[in-house]
């Protein structure tokens, strides 16, 4: 195992389940927001441009931090490199990477806490690539930022630095921005795009920017889209899922390796959600399921999954108890497992505990492997330090384990697959790290 530069020293408090779990999670490309119960927002993951909000420079926030003191926090979304939200009185806020003037406020210049956006309070919901779409609550849709390819669907390529309204339809029902193209369902269950169309991403049939929104078929049972750079994918009423764009790989799992129209991926009629990127789906029965150039492939046996949340290569799923899981990629600390967690293949429970960093210390005195592990946590003493003792929380703060003389291993093949707290009390000082049991 590589050595642990950082630990996190976990402060357990004392609070009510239902006033510190999850209610929502937006998962960026490598960055993750989220509001608890009292809506307040958290955030952990990639801060390299300032994303998570916390007015740090730091680069990974390895556990979930809270943003602000604010608990009128409504809607989230978390892009590439930049993060929107939208309070409770309906005023838009972002934070991170403005540099194509992507927040709307009239300047591209970054920041890493939120700033509100103009003076609406009539926003409710928003979503970023490239650019920005937002729609309001007489469901108009409004967007600014880059428009190289004509992703705002204004008729022109020309950067918007602040809010302007495209079109003047106001029935609109979701919107979802790519890399440089954008989708949108109207509430008559159209399915409309704009932007750029290299891969065919748009599904018009060809492979031509279009600079307006233009009607994609004339279907009218679109019920969810999502998008990244190159391709985009969709479900209808029925439960089909539906996909086009870049397929050289044939991770699309369909034959061209460029695919210009909404094309349906085998023959199933149960999708009930998909994530772009790597794509993931849920099905209604609650199980979960990766595409690759196979096809579908199961990744559970039926976890009773009730929503997914994902955008880059980390996928989070929400279970109807309201815990949420994650799985994947953990190398800007997504899943919340310090810095030197490998990915996870099985599903990790995000910590409702109040969890956060508080001091910085180093972990070269001691090796613990294999982590994750399935059985035994060896423990190597490189120093030859006087233990005192260890012990082990669950991610609930309760104590599972506590030893005072046999310092060199601990079986945890009883435990439940988690995520667990390791303590290691010497004379001079106490080490606290990750241990995983998968």
């Amino acid at each position: 195992m590589k050595k642990l530069l950082i630990i996190l020293v976990i402060i357990f408090q004392s609070f009510h389940a239902n006033s510190q779990c999850f209610l929502s999670i937006s998962a960026g490309r490598t960055h993750v927001l989220g509001t608890k119960t009292d809506h307040s927002l958290w955030a952990w993951g990639d801060n390299l441009s300032g994303q998570a909000g916390l007015s740090t420079n730091e680069v990974k926030i390895c556990a979930p931090r809270r943003v602000g003191s604010d608990n009128d926090w409504e809607y989230i979304f978390a892009g590439s490199s930049r993060s929107f939200a939208i309070k409770s009185n309906g005023s838009l806020w972002a934070w991170g990477d403005n540099r194509s003037g992507q927040f709307g406020n009239n300047t591209r210049t970054d920041s890493n806490a939120p700033i509100q956006i103009g003076i609406d309070t009539d926003w409710i919901s928003v979503s970023t690539g490239g650019s920005t779409i937002a729609i309001k609550s007489n469901e108009t849709v409004w967007g600014w930022g880059s428009n190289s390819h004509g992703e705002l669907g204004l008729g022109h390529t020309s950067m918007e630095l602040t809010p302007v309204q495209i079109g003047s339809m106001d029935s609109w029902e979701k919107i979802l921005c790519g890399g440089s193209h954008t989708l949108a369902i109207n509430k008559d269950g159209t399915l409309w795009a704009c932007g750029a169309n290299q891969y065919g991403q748009l599904g018009d049939g060809s492979f031509t920017d279009k600079y307006y929104f233009i009607q994609i078929g004339s279907d009218n049972d679109w019920v969810e889209i999502n998008a990244n750079s190159e391709q985009s994918i969709a479900i209808k009423k029925d439960g089909t899922i539906w996909a086009w764009g870049n397929n050289i790989d044939h991770q699309l799992s369909l034959v061209p390796s460029l695919v210009n129209v909404p094309t349906r991926i085998g023959s199933d009629n149960d999708w009930k959600e998909i994530t772009p990127s790597i794509i993931y789906a849920l099905k209604t029965n609650g199980t979960l399921w990766s595409l690759n150039s196979s096809g579908f492939q199961k990744l559970d046996d039926g976890n009773g999954w009730v929503s997914i949340f994902a955008s880059g290569s980390a996928c989070f799923m929400e279970k109807p108890d309201a815990t949420f899981w994650g799985i994947g990629s953990n190398r800007y600390c997504e899943l919340t497992l310090g810095t030197n967690i490998d990915d996870s293949e099985t599903p990790i429970l995000l910590p409702c505990s109040a969890v956060g960093i508080a001091e910085v210390v180093s972990f070269s005195d001691f090796q613990v492997y294999p982590n994750p592990t399935s059985k035994i946590v060896y423990i190597t003493n490189r120093s030859n330090q006087t233990i005192k003792e260890i012990r082990i929380h669950d991610i609930n703060g309760k104590l599972r384990f506590k030893e005072k003389t046999n310092f060199s291993e601990i079986n945890i093949i009883n435990y439940p697959d988690g995520i667990y707290f390791l303590k290691i009390i010497s004379e001079n000082k106490t080490y606290n790290t990750i241990i995983i049991k998968k």
